[in-house]
């Protein structure tokens, strides 16, 4: 739910969350969504974007 999003995002944002995994970026809100955990994501965490086909998802922060 869109609620449960927000709280991980939130705690992705406070640093209270060390690994998070989107799925479905490759839809419209799952693209925002995924811009945005790249944008406030620490170094130190590991952030995992899925997509049934990863030629829908930026080239740049792929990492295969």
């Amino acid at each position: 739910s869109a609620t449960t999003m927000q709280r991980a995002l939130s705690q992705l944002a406070n640093g209270k969350t060390k690994k998070f995994v989107l799925t479905g970026a490759d839809g419209n809100l799952g693209r925002v969504a995924a811009d945005f955990m790249v944008d406030i994501a620490k170094p130190e965490e590991q952030v995992v974007i899925t997509s049934y086909d990863l030629e829908t998802l930026p080239a740049e922060p792929v990492k295969r």
